[in-house]
């Protein structure tokens, strides 16, 4: 999957970086955070880049979030998280 398909980079605000990788019906997507403190919002504001998504789960910490419950990603200072 990271060697084919489409890949879109998103610098929706300051200091945060969105890679989203999709190949046929995969999505990878990675979440940078380069900003001196950690991060938090809710996950409904990466909705509006994955319209037919219902949720994401994130690969390091095996954390399933869903769209519909107005859950928060928190992302460490100077780190990224794989989705």
């Amino acid at each position: 999957m990271l060697s084919k398909g489409k890949l879109r980079h998103i610098y929706p605000s300051d200091n945060i970086y969105l890679l989203v990788k999709s190949y046929k019906d995969e999505i990878a997507i990675v979440l940078f955070n380069a900003n001196e403190q950690e991060l938090s919002f809710e996950a409904s504001q990466i909705k509006k880049f994955l319209p037919e998504a219902k949720g994401l789960f994130n690969l390091k910490l095996k954390e399933e979030i869903n769209f519909n419950l107005n859950n928060q990603i928190r992302i460490n200072k100077m780190s990224a998280e794989i989705f």
